[in-house]
C-alpha cells in the first residue's frame, strides 16, 4: 500500500496490566511498522509493576486508570480519546509484523467490511517450553479452517472502523480478566456489519510458560462463557473463533467429576468416571494426530495429561460459573459483568 493524502489515520490501542516483561517488545514491533499514519495509546490498567515506564521510550500516549478495571473497559477508554478513523487493538503480550497495520488498512479498504482480525502466527520470546508450544498449536489447530467471513474476532489482533465500534457501544466492561468480552462485542458487531478473518496476518504471542499459569488462564477464559452462552444461545451455532468441540470436552469432564463425587456414596458410579476418562481423549483425536505429525509422537503423548487437566479446569470453571449465575438469580443480584455492560462503557 502506498500512503497518500487520503491514507486513514489508525489508532493502535493496547490495554496493559503488569506487562513490564512484554510491553517493550510489543511497542518496538509496532513502531517498526511500514505504515506511518498511526498513533499508539497504551491504557495502563492499574499496573503495579511499573510497566507504564516502558512507554517513555516510545512516542505513545499513556492513560492510567488508577485501578484495575479489566481489558474491555481499558480498550473503551483508549478508544474514547483516539483520533483515528480505524481502531486497531492488540494485547501487550503480543508482537506484530512490520506490515501488520498496512494489511489491516488494506482489508478495510473494502467498504463492505467493518472489522478484520486474525489469530496467532508464532510463539514470541524463547518459546521452548512444552506448554507454550502446546498452547500455540492448540489455537493453530482450532483455527486452521476458519471461514473468510466470520461472526466473531479475537481482540488481540483486531481492527474496526471507529463508526462501527461506536455504533456497537464498545466492549462489555464488567470483566476484570481477559475472557469473552471480545467474543460478545464482535458477535454483536457481526449482526449489523461484515467481519473478515485474515488467516495470513497473525501476531506473535508470549504464551504462559508454566502449566499453572496456563490453567489459571483457561479458568478465567471459561468461567464467564456459561453466562454468555445462556444469555446468547445463538452463539453456540455461530461461526466464531471459539472451539465447538470444547462443549463436548466440558460435557464429559462434568460427567467425570459427577461420577467421582457420587462414587463416595455408590461405588459403581466410578465406572462413569472411568468411561469419561477414556472418551475425553477421543474428542481430541484429530488434534493429537496433528501434534504427532507436526511435533512427533512423544510430544503428542505428553500432551494427553495436559488435555485432561485443561478439560478438568474447563469443567470446573463451567460449574463455577453456573453456580455463580444461579446465586445471582436466586438472590436478585446483578453480576459485575452485567453492571459493566450497562454502565461501564466510557464511550
Amino acid at each position: 500500500m502506498k500512503e497518500g493524502l487520503d491514507t486513514p489515520k489508525v489508532s493502535v490501542i493496547i490495554p496493559a496490566y503488569n506487562s513490564r516483561s512484554t510491553l517493550g517488545g510489543c511497542l518496538a514491533s509496532i513502531f517498526n511498522s511500514s505504515y506511518s499514519n498511526f498513533e499508539v495509546i497504551v491504557v495502563d490498567d492499574g499496573s503495579t509493576d511499573g510497566c507504564g515506564d516502558i512507554c517513555k521510550k516510545f512516542p505513545c500516549k499513556v492513560i492510567k486508570t488508577g485501578q484495575r478495571s479489566g481489558p474491555g473497559k481499558a480498550r473503551n477508554t483508549g478508544a474514547a480519546i483516539s483520533k483515528g478513523a480505524i481502531l486497531l487493538f492488540v494485547d501487550s503480550d503480543c508482537v506484530v509484523g512490520n506490515d501488520w497495520i498496512e494489511r489491516m488498512v488494506e482489508s478495510l479498504s473494502d467498504d463492505s467490511v467493518a472489522a478484520v482480525g486474525g489469530g496467532y502466527s508464532f510463539v514470541a520470546g524463547p518459546g521452548k517450553k512444552m506448554i507454550e508450544r502446546f498452547a500455540f498449536l492448540e489455537l493453530k489447530f482450532r483455527r486452521r479452517a476458519m471461514p473468510k467471513f466470520i461472526e466473531s474476532l479475537t481482540s488481540c489482533n483486531f481492527a474496526c472502523r471507529k463508526g462501527a465500534f461506536l455504533d456497537a457501544k464498545g466492549f462489555p466492561a464488567g470483566l476484570k480478566y481477559p475472557s469473552s468480552e471480545d467474543l460478545e462485542f464482535s458477535h454483536n458487531l457481526s449482526k449489523k456489519y461484515k467481519l473478515l478473518w485474515d488467516k495470513d496476518n497473525g501476531v506473535g504471542h508470549y504464551f504462559r510458560s508454566t502449566i499453572s499459569g496456563y490453567l489459571r488462564q483457561q479458568f478465567n477464559f471459561a468461567r464467564p462463557l456459561v453466562s454468555l452462552y445462556l444469555r446468547k444461545p445463538t452463539l453456540i451455532a455461530a461461526k466464531t473463533h471459539h472451539k465447538k468441540n470444547g462443549f463436548i470436552s466440558i460435557f464429559f469432564i462434568i460427567f467425570f467429576l459427577t461420577g467421582l463425587m457420587l462414587s463416595f456414596f455408590q461405588p459403581q458410579w466410578i465406572l462413569l468416571s472411568l468411561a469419561s476418562m477414556f472418551i475425553t481423549p477421543l474428542t481430541e483425536l484429530k488434534f493429537l494426530i496433528f501434534l504427532a505429525k507436526s511435533q512427533g509422537l512423544k510430544f503428542a503423548l505428553n500432551s494427553i495429561p495436559v488435555l485432561y487437566l485443561r478439560d478438568a479446569v474447563w469443567g470446573y470453571a463451567a460449574l463455577n460459573g453456573l453456580g455463580s449465575l444461579f446465586y445471582e438469580i436466586l438472590f436478585c443480584k446483578r453480576s459485575a459483568r452485567d453492571e459493566g455492560i450497562i454502565n461501564g462503557t466510557t464511550l
